[in-house]
């Protein structure tokens, strides 16, 4: 589900997560020794989900 959402939003799955988690007012504090992750990390406050998205990721399960 989450590879799925990440290809409808043309971003990485970490993008979608850490997204997901700033869309919900949640703190997301990604980090990496990698400058391409980093990079990445970054171009995930302009990753955005549909309504759609966003509550298709709650219906996961906790250890999805």
């Amino acid at each position: 589900m989450l590879i799925e959402i990440a290809k409808e939003a043309n971003a990485t799955p970490g993008q979608v997560l850490v997204a997901f988690s700033l869309a919900r007012k949640i703190v997301a504090l990604p980090k990496s020794a990698n400058v391409k992750r980093k990079k990445e990390n970054l171009e995930a406050f302009n990753t955005k989900l549909s309504t759609e998205q966003g509550e298709r990721l709650m219906a996961l399960d906790e250890y999805y």
